[in-house]
C-alpha cells in the first residue's frame, strides 16, 4: 500500500531542529519507495491550540510587526532544493 506523509514538521524558532527534521526525512524517503507523497507542516508561521503563536512551525515566517511581511527561512530553501521538480 502507499503512504502520503500529510503532517510533518516541528515548532522551532531557531529552525535548526526544523533543517535537522528535514534532511533526516529526505534520508528516509529515499529509502521508502512505498511513500509517495510527502507535506511539511507547515508553510507559514501558524497557530497551534496549546502553544498560540509561540509554535513557530512555519517555513517561511510572518512578521506581524512588518505588515506581515513573509520571509523565506534557512529550512524553505532545503526544501526547495531537497525536492524541486
Amino acid at each position: 500500500a502507499n503512504i502520503i506523509i500529510s503532517e510533518h514538521g516541528i515548532p522551532d524558532r531557531s529552525d535548526v531542529q526544523r533543517r535537522r527534521l528535514i534532511r533526516e526525512a529526505e534520508q528516509v524517503l529515499r529509502h521508502a519507495p512505498f511513500v509517495t507523497g510527502y507535506f511539511h507542516w507547515c508553510f507559514t508561521r501558524n497557530t497551534e491550540w496549546d502553544l498560540g503563536f509561540g509554535g513557530n512551525f512555519g517555513v517561511v515566517d510572518v512578521k506581524a510587526t512588518d505588515n506581515f511581511k513573509r520571509v523565506p527561512r534557512k529550512s524553505y530553501h532545503l526544501l526547495r532544493r531537497l525536492w524541486r521538480p
